[in-house]
């Protein structure tokens, strides 16, 4: 009999509180067993990651998270020299933190430090800009810009409003000073940060830092990072800044494992085809890591990395949605599925297809996922655990709630 992990103990035991009630002392407790023998594998712990934000330091350690995540849009812009990054169009682009003697990496070695012995998973900006300033800032002014459709109700720097980049008649404002409030993102710059990470917590196979990931989102830079990058960027470029920011890790820690693209739902994954010799951005990234570890000799990607949120539109969507993770018989009715793959997603598989086919040896994960419908239901809790079992059975290797 092999052990349930942790996190689906809790998972287990939470659902079976909320179904069973007080019944449960009074049943005789179901038995579990596994057949080791069943042409099984291992399950990596990993896949039990949660994101940082707003998880409770005790729980964590409670239920033995094993990787917790520093990332999301606001950490794309991120200058660990000043401690604070750009929220983009997710909050009227506002940068700083409003402190006036910075600590360089305070908020990142805090939260590495707060969640240990969870192994960290750190984003590392290779956008063209990060955030300048301590003080608070932003890039919409509207004593620059004019009035906007919206403006920040909580901070206003040197006393101005800081708009949402969109004109009062609706049309999309341009920053024209970029460097007003960002400098010049390198990789030089990346490298001096894991750097600063592991003369602090020690090299990722001495206890430091373990996992790295190669931005947020970047195909969506154009939109959540519109005032820096309003024409967003290529899978050609983008994945030419992957490779110079992945080597700049690896020469500052060479036993740290980097994941990449990291890229949204469906269009993420997609990117522009006529771009990328014909192929999906998926199968474009892998394919030139690939070509770069051949070329220099070095493995520089260790997990083909992108993100995923299920249809939580209904209980029955919700639950349905798990399929499209392996179900080669169940069709979600995106438009990826309609118009890209030409029938149902069975996202692990496929992903798993794209690396054999492209860079074998690759491991996969979602850094990014959610099936939470918001509504903490008793479906929220089995719908996850469902997930948690299809990681288990496809295989993943690693993922962050």
């Amino acid at each position: 009999m092999r052990p349930v992990p942790p996190l689906s103990r809790a998972f287990l035991l939470f659902t079976c509180t909320v179904i069973c009630g007080s019944q449960v002392a009074l049943a005789q407790a179901p038995t579990l067993s596994v057949n080791v023998t069943a042409s099984r594998h291992p399950i990596s712990q990993e896949i039990y990651g949660i994101a940082n934000y707003g998880l409770d330091a005790n729980f964590a350690k409670e239920i033995q998270v094993p990787n917790i995540r520093w990332g999301g849009d606001g950490t794309t812009r991120y200058n660990w020299q000043v401690d604070s990054s750009n929220a983009g169009f997710d909050w009227y682009f506002m940068g700083g933190n409003g402190e006036t003697t910075p600590v360089p990496s305070a908020s990142a070695d805090l939260m590495i430090k707060t969640y240990k012995p969870a192994d960290a998973l750190i984003t590392i900006p290779i956008i063209p800009y990060v955030n300048k300033l301590a003080a608070w800032n932003c890039s919409f002014p509207v004593s620059v810009y004019g009035a906007q459709q919206s403006t920040n109700p909580y901070v206003h720097p040197n006393g101005d409003n800081c708009g949402n980049s969109i004109a009062t008649n609706g049309t999309q404002l341009i920053d024209n000073n970029i460097y007003a409030n960002h400098i010049d993102n390198t990789a030089s710059l990346q490298q001096q940060w894991v750097q600063h990470l592991v003369s602090t917590f020690g090299t990722a196979a001495n206890g430091g830092v373990k996992f790295y990931q190669l931005d947020n989102e970047p195909y969506g830079w154009s939109n959540t990072h519109r005032d820096v990058m309003p024409n967003g960027a290529t899978y050609p470029t983008i994945t030419q800044l992957g490779q110079q920011y992945a080597a700049a890790v690896k020469q500052a820690d060479s036993t740290a494992m980097v994941l990449g693209p990291s890229d949204f739902t469906l269009g993420g994954w997609i990117g522009n085809t006529s771009q990328q010799g014909g192929v999906f951005a998926g199968q474009y990234y892998l394919q030139q890591m690939a070509a770069y570890d051949k070329a220099h000799g070095q493995r520089i990607l260790d997990y083909f990395d992108e993100h995923y949120y299920f249809d939580t539109s209904t209980p029955a969507k919700q639950l349905a949605s798990t399929r499209t993770l392996w179900d080669s018989t169940y069709n979600g009715g995106t438009w990826v599925e309609q118009y890209d793959f030409n029938g149902p997603m069975q996202l692990i598989p496929r992903f798993r297809s794209w690396i054999s086919t492209n860079y074998p040896g690759t491991l996969l994960s979602l850094s990014e996922y959610s099936i939470d419908s918001g509504q903490k239901s008793i479906v929220d809790a089995i719908a996850e655990m469902d997930v948690l079992g299809i990681f288990g059975r496809e295989p993943l290797d690693f993922a962050n709630m």
